[in-house]
């Protein structure tokens, strides 16, 4: 938890927070496709692609993006 706050006042580029029901991305770039089984999202210098079933945008407040539902697989493309 420290580390992700030490991360916020740092202003890195970007961090992820992933449990098993929700992912949250801080500083994404681009929403590519999201569909309830893939979300594609453009970090800085490379794509996530997350992988699971019913998932759903939950919320996005400018740079900041938080999805919902089974998460499998979360990798760099």
């Amino acid at each position: 938890m420290f580390d992700i706050i030490k991360s916020y006042f740092k202003k890195e580029k970007f961090y992820i927070i992933i449990t098993s029901n929700s992912l949250y991305i801080k500083n994404y770039k681009k929403l590519i496709n999201i569909d309830e089984n893939e979300v594609l999202v453009e970090l800085i210098s490379n794509i996530m692609k997350i992988n699971g079933k019913n998932l759903i945008l939950k919320k996005t407040v400018g740079k900041d993006l938080v999805i919902n539902g089974d998460i499998e697989s979360v990798k760099y493309i």
